[in-house]
């Protein structure tokens, strides 16, 4: 049986269009372990966030986002979360081409508004904006990243794109991230309804067999 985050890094190498796959986490010891299995994975990890001021258990995580593109030397960042291994490789891989489809977009994402379920959430900045909200983000806008830039940048002059279903029907309702242990169990229930076929290491993974695995 595979960890969730073995699940998730498996599905972020499979993006069309992504050169490397890197972890940010913290300097903590509780996050050696992460270190371990990425380092089985092949995948960099880097432990660039810090705790929030005046909130120290909460982290800035938008930190570690600035020292993992610094030390990818990465252009173009995808964001991805650590909750999700139901996330459909190709879906990635649309938001990150339509992002580098239109000429001086600063943001993608498939959340602004959201129509996959949750736990296909993509999101691509610029290393340009990534540098501005990590400059000008407020503390409260930190934790989760890119709050900055959907309230900001993507609303500016420097827009924003977002990527809907392409069947025009709207499964943000469905659940699939992983925050609680009923959650977990439902995915786990999901995975296990998938095809075997689909379920067979390195075999694609698209978010139209998750939403039947989820139905049946």
């Amino acid at each position: 049986m595979q960890t969730m985050l073995a699940h998730v890094l498996a599905r972020a190498k499979a993006i069309p269009g992504v050169d490397e796959v890197v972890i940010t986490t913290t300097p903590r010891q509780a996050d050696d372990a992460l270190m371990h299995l990425a380092r089985g994975a092949g995948v960099r990890t880097t432990r660039g966030q810090v705790p929030l001021p005046g909130d120290p258990k909460r982290n800035d995580v938008l930190a570690g986002y600035v020292v993992a593109a610094a030390e990818a030397r990465a252009d173009v960042i995808v964001r991805l979360t650590s909750d999700c291994p139901l996330l459909d490789s190709a879906v990635a891989g649309e938001v990150l081409a339509r992002f580098r489809d239109v000429a001086g977009c600063a943001y993608a994402s498939n959340v602004h508004p959201p129509t996959y379920y949750d736990g296909c959430d993509v999101e691509v900045m610029s290393r340009r904006a990534l540098a501005e909200a990590a400059t000008n983000a407020a503390p409260d806008e930190r934790e989760h990243v890119t709050t900055y830039l959907w309230r900001r940048v993507a609303a500016s002059a420097l827009g924003g794109v977002n990527v809907l279903t392409p069947d025009g029907i709207n499964y943000a309702g469905i659940k699939l991230s992983v925050d609680t242990a009923e959650d977990l169990a439902r995915v786990r229930r999901i995975w296990e309804a998938l095809p075997r076929a689909v379920r067979r290491e390195g075999a694609p993974l698209t978010w139209r067999a998750v939403v039947a695995a989820y139905r049946e």
